[in-house]
């Protein structure tokens, strides 16, 4: 299929829902995902993804124009390799 090649953005969604159970320091016990803060989580799809990972919500807007901006950014980018001549884009 040659799709290892495409540019992916993974978009979590809900970022307004998600609540997370802060550990206290000297608790020993093995971390939960419960555990894991969004800032944790950011971190962590951000390395795994290396930066094509954004947290949204949709119903808050939240990160919504950090979001539009990057797919803006991303589809002008193939535009000006599939279309050199029009630049109506930009």
């Amino acid at each position: 299929l040659k799709v290892g090649d495409k540019p992916t953005l993974l978009v979590f969604n809900k970022i307004d829902a998600y609540t997370f159970i802060e550990k206290e320091e000297d608790d020993l016990t093995p971390v939960l995902p419960e555990n894991l803060s969004l800032e944790d989580l950011k971190k962590t799809w951000m390395a795994k993804m290396e930066g094509n990972a954004m947290f949204i919500s949709a119903l808050n807007k939240t990160h919504f124009d950090e979001l539009k901006d990057e797919m803006y950014s991303r589809i002008k980018q193939l535009h000006e390799i599939r279309y050199p001549y029009n630049n109506f884009l930009y």
